[in-house]
């Protein structure tokens, strides 16, 4: 019986941080796996030099011959895996111990409709580390779309490679929350299970600039739009509250300030008034003036 997981892990000229991820993955309780490492650097040509230092024949060291960016890398991943498991791992971010055995324990034990687990984390914040405990599992499409769930990273992300055949490949036009798009097609076809072991710590990231985050924020309800009908009338109200309160105090960082009020009454069309992120946004537009 095929029990082996293939662990794909894109990379772009981060060696020293892809050796911490590698080493993570070699010191599970669970063996039974194959590591692709895609290398997403045209020019980079000395990851085989390193991934040799490792000695150990599990590494298979792809150049991404797909589109450029993680999602064309982990495609290519997917496309050469040999698994009945499959678990995404940035190469910024690391496994704990016990991280593989239990998901693929927890999964192997659900039924077909079941095509994803998570697990509960590490989380940096402010050179912090923070604990996150998930306990969302079954039918959880509306608290993903609605933020009432958030898996952390797509280093959480541990399926069945079957799911594959009816969700498709990561979408690679998506630069951004593309971990979040994906999920959503996925729990849009299969439940999920939760692990309740902290299995993985994300390390944090740099954020990207007001400008940026709103056009990809756009793009990503864009991408979703085919499935808010999946979810209740009183759900897609708060996701379209909460999306457009959101773009708003972007678009007050971003001094575009009529486009801010466009979108905050854009917001108070699905709930009248937020006292916590309208406060933020009065507060900013005020210092602003």
């Amino acid at each position: 019986m095929n029990n082996l997981i293939s662990v794909i892990v894109p990379t772009f000229k981060r060696p020293d941080r892809l050796l911490r991820a590698l080493k993570s993955v070699f010191s599970q309780t669970c063996q039974e796996f194959e590591i692709l490492v895609i290398d997403d650097d045209p020019l980079e040509n000395h990851l085989e030099e390193l991934l040799k230092g490792l000695e150990d024949d599990r590494i298979r060291l792809f150049k991404n011959e797909r589109k450029k960016g993680a999602n064309g890398a982990r495609n290519f991943g997917i496309l050469n895996s040999k698994g009945k498991f499959l678990a995404f791992l940035d190469d910024d971010d690391e496994w704990l111990p016990d991280y593989l055995q239990s998901q693929r324990d927890i999964l192997q034990k659900s039924n077909n409709s079941y095509g994803l687990v998570h697990a509960d984390y590490y989380f940096e914040e402010n050179q912090l580390w923070k604990k996150k405990h998930q306990s969302y599992q079954g039918n959880i499409l509306a608290p993903l779309i609605t933020d009432r769930f958030r898996i952390g990273s797509g280093s959480n992300i541990f399926i069945k490679s079957s799911v594959i055949k009816t969700t498709g490949l990561w979408d690679e036009e998506m630069k951004r929350q593309q971990d979040l798009e994906f999920l959503v097609r996925v729990l849009s076809n299969f439940m999920a299970c939760s692990n309740s072991i902290v299995g993985l710590k994300v390390y944090g990231h740099n954020d990207p600039s007001p400008e940026k985050t709103f056009e990809t924020r756009e793009f990503y309800v864009h991408k979703i739009q085919p499935y808010l009908n999946l979810i209740s009338e009183k759900e897609q109200n708060l996701f379209f509250s909460n999306h457009y309160r959101r773009q708003a105090n972007y678009l007050v960082k971003m001094k575009a300030y009529k486009k801010a009020i466009l979108y905050w009454n854009k917001a108070a069309k699905y709930k009248t008034f937020v006292p916590r992120k309208d406060g933020k946004i009065l507060i900013s537009l005020v210092r602003s003036l």
